[in-house]
């Protein structure tokens, strides 16, 4: 095998590694987070694009959009249910499933 070739596949591996391993760090992350305070995600994210306040608790989403080869969009979203005093009850993710979404 070409040597330049051999760096391209090495490359393209790592960045495939890269992608593939913030997933599940993401979830770890929001797993871990489950009964704690809200506070822990606005200093990893900052303050949430929309909040949803209802008698039972709060809804805080995050949408971040990350621009792709091609000038692709791809979007992700992260979103946290509270109780009324700040805890976290549940969580949920959708889309883009890569690096910089996280």
């Amino acid at each position: 095998m070409k040597r330049h070739t051999y760096t391209q596949l090495i490359a393209a591996l790592a960045i495939l590694m890269i992608g593939c391993t913030s997933v599940p760090t993401l979830y770890g992350t929001l797993e871990d987070w489950k009964g704690g305070s809200i506070d822990e995600a606005f200093k990893a994210w900052g303050r949430p694009g929309s909040v949803q306040t209802t008698a039972k608790g709060t809804t805080y989403t995050w949408v971040t959009e990350v621009e792709y080869t091609n000038h692709r969009i791809l979007t992700c979203q992260k979103t946290i249910v509270t109780d009324t005093k700040g805890k976290i009850l549940t969580w949920s993710y959708a889309g883009h499933q890569g690096a910089g979404c996280f």
